[in-house]
């Protein structure tokens, strides 16, 4: 730092001392004035501005103390740093000094080298500090200049500047709040305010060299406002940071970014998306294109592991992806568990191909969080649209985005798919199929057909199979492949699902009631159904409003249902059968159970997949798997049911393995409960 033309005044009653040091600072470039006595010295510094005060503590009529009070009461030590100087060594003396105002102290006799460090360091400071409050003024100018609210913390202080916008932001006037961090802190949401703390925190250790944060912040009328704080550092000459300066945004009726990653919203992308179409329009650019990604089953997540979980797995998600794309490139959090990404310009379709399986790949990767007990993989579904001429509208590109991404789930997870017209025609058609099913139920279209499951070994009809079918008034009867994942896209399976069992246990109370006593009614559960809280609730009153025995009814879901979190299946089985109820696995051999998990399963009943059946026993690999599963099933002490069984060579063959049971149309097909009943009074054993 060049000091030179700084003045100093030198106050000492011994003029060799004077002189002698006068020279010395002169010599290496300082302005340099004396006084002998303390009246004299008070009179320069009100007539003349100096940079700093040499000031001696033992001198005749008035000491060095009386001096250093009377110039405190005029100059602060930034305006005026005084050090003292002292042939006493004794700490009540320099602590007596230092109380009063000095800035720092020197014992004689005189070391040069430690008086030219002390006075350069205090003029430092000086400057510094000088310089601050240039900056303050400045930044009160500005802050009455602009809409935003402004915040500069002295940390030295420890008080913060709040400009009257950032006041009024939070609804209070210039005079109503002080100058503390808790004026800002303590009116953070507890939801925010850990992360905002981190923020600054990081910003005063250096660590970062700005912050952007979404918050919420308590209004004067007790609401929450959005808001975005962004933050910069000031340091000092030695790196260490004295102020921390920025801004406060009010958000609330425009939120640009999701608190949660911190990636813009759906908002912005659209509104970059808008600019491309300009662009597109005006043949400044030819090409773009929109991906619409959503993670497959994310609810199933959240309801297995907790909300936190799935937070920090969307954190790691939206990192991975930003990873992916370029610069150019935008990327959005849209609702809960999907994301958005506008890719500006590609050069053809194999590298945005390319890039599509980058972010499928990158999804794919397991990933590791604290709170689970093992590793969580997760694969999503993504829909591709590529943005050309044809488009006038930036909702009808997001629009098809999200069917292209729909056709992918429905294709099964970690799939994608590119937008195309023929999509239109199925899309509209499918939405009016869900629309009807919406009504279908108060219609009573819905109805339910039976399937014997019959004893191998005697012939008998021991249980039915419960199926739903709607008749459809446009499209006629549709099956249970097509309505149960329809039911289960547009949220219909749940009280779909209530009133098929409520009508399978009531069919069944019938049936006793006619004397047809059959050991048990099965009834099959989605994965959506499964998982809903309140189950064990709607279960029990069922059957106690048809006053049906919890034994006769069997609960049945697929393997690959089950094994998508055996721990949480294993524990609501569990809960279910303390109702008496009892469970079998559909589909078996379709799934990746291991014996060490399917043994811990409440089941008593294994269903072998039809798929298995239907190529034996003429296909090898199919007769290896079928004997696998009844001696993995006699080996657990499982009853078995085989699905599928449409003819002797097949019923022979299960019944030489010892499989117990089967259902199909060899027996009898799905039938409606007037027609089961005709059939179950004539016909109660197999041919």
């Amino acid at each position: 730092m060049d000091l030179t033309g700084t003045r100093i005044l030198i106050v000492d009653d011994k003029l060799d001392n004077l002189n002698t040091l006068s020279h010395m600072l002169r010599k290496i470039g300082f302005d340099v004035d004396t006084a002998q006595d303390g009246e004299s010295a008070i009179k320069k510094c009100h007539s003349h501005k100096f940079d700093l005060v040499l000031l001696d503590i033992v001198m005749p009529r008035m000491d060095g103390y009386q001096v250093l009070k009377a110039l405190r009461e005029n100059y602060s030590m930034i305006e005026l740093p005084i050090i003292m100087l002292t042939a006493v060594s004794e700490n009540c003396d320099i602590v007596k000094a230092l109380t009063i105002g000095a800035n720092d102290y020197v014992i004689k006799p005189y070391d040069f080298s430690v008086i030219n460090s002390r006075i350069r360091t205090q003029i430092s400071l000086k400057k510094t500090q000088e310089a601050l409050k240039q900056s303050e003024e400045r930044y009160t100018l500005a802050a009455q200049a602009t809409k935003d609210g402004l915040w500069d913390w002295d940390l030295i202080t420890n008080r913060i500047y709040y400009s009257p916008n950032w006041k009024a932001i939070i609804g209070f006037s210039e005079k109503q709040i002080d100058n503390t961090p808790d004026e800002w802190l303590g009116r953070i949401h507890p939801a925010d305010k850990e992360q905002v703390e981190l923020y600054l925190e990081k910003l005063k250790k250096g660590e970062i060299k700005r912050f952007e944060v979404e918050q919420r912040i308590m209004h004067k009328n007790g609401n929450y406002r959005w808001a975005v704080a962004t933050g910069i550092a000031v340091t000092n000459n030695n790196g260490k940071s004295v102020r921390l300066a920025g801004s406060l945004v009010d958000i609330t009726d425009r939120r640009i970014y999701n608190v949660l990653t911190g990636l813009p919203n759906q908002i912005l992308l659209l509104d970059q998306l808008e600019r491309v179409l300009r662009q597109i329009k005006s043949k400044a650019k030819q090409t773009a294109a929109l991906l619409f990604i959503d993670l497959d089953r994310f609810k199933l997540i959240n309801q297995a592991l907790g909300m936190k979980v799935g937070d920090k797995i969307l954190v790691q998600i939206s990192e991975r992806l930003a990873s992916c794309i370029s610069s150019e490139d935008i990327l959005a959090h849209f609702g809960r568990d999907e994301f958005l990404v506008l890719i500006n310009e590609y050069e053809d379709l194999k590298k945005l191909s390319d890039t599509i399986i980058c972010l499928r790949e990158i999804i794919n990767k397991p990933l590791l969080i604290p709170e689970a007990k093992e590793d969580i993989s997760v694969s999503a579904s993504i829909g591709v649209v590529i943005i050309d001429k044809k488009y006038q509208s930036v909702q009808k590109a997001l629009q098809d985005a999200e069917s292209a991404m729909q056709r992918a789930k429905a294709s099964g997870p970690n799939n994608f798919r590119f937008f195309i017209k023929e999509m239109y025609t199925q899309v509209k058609e499918r939405l009016k199929i869900e629309n009807r099913l919406r009504k279908a139920l108060e219609r009573e279209e819905l109805v339910l057909y039976y399937q014997p499951q019959v004893s191998i070994k005697s012939g008998e009809v021991i249980g039915v199979e419960a199926l739903v079918n709607w008749h459809d008034p446009e499209k006629g009867l549709i099956t249970p492949g097509k309505l149960i994942p329809l039911a289960e896209d547009n949220g219909m399976i749940v009280p779909m699902g209530e009133w098929i069992m409520h009508e399978a246990c009531r069919q069944h109370m019938a049936w006793q009631n006619q004397g047809l006593c059959l050991q048990r009614i099965a009834v099959n559960l989605s994965a959506i159904q499964f998982s809903q809280r309140d189950l064990y609730k709607t279960l029990e009153n069922i059957l106690k409003k048809v006053k049906l025995d919890p034994q006769y009814l069997e609960l049945e879901i697929t393997e690959s249902s089950a094994m998508q979190d055996a721990e949480t299946t294993i524990k609501i089985m569990n809960r279910l059968t303390e109702l008496g109820i009892s469970f079998s696995i559909d589909d078996f051999g379709t799934g990746y159970s291991s014996l060490s998990i399917l043994k811990r399963f409440p089941l008593t009943t294994l269903k072998i997949d039809r798929s298995f059946i239907q190529d034996v026993p003429g296909d090898d690999d199919a007769v290896a798997i079928v004997k696998a599963i009844i001696a993995m099933a006699q080996s657990l002490k499982f009853e078995m049911i085989a699905e599928g069984v449409e003819n002797r060579q097949q019923l022979d063959f299960l019944r030489d393995l010892g499989c117990q049971n089967f259902q199909g149309f060899l027996f009898s097909k799905p039938l409606p409960a007037e027609r089961m009943t005709q059939f179950l009074m004539s016909k109660t054993v197999a041919v």
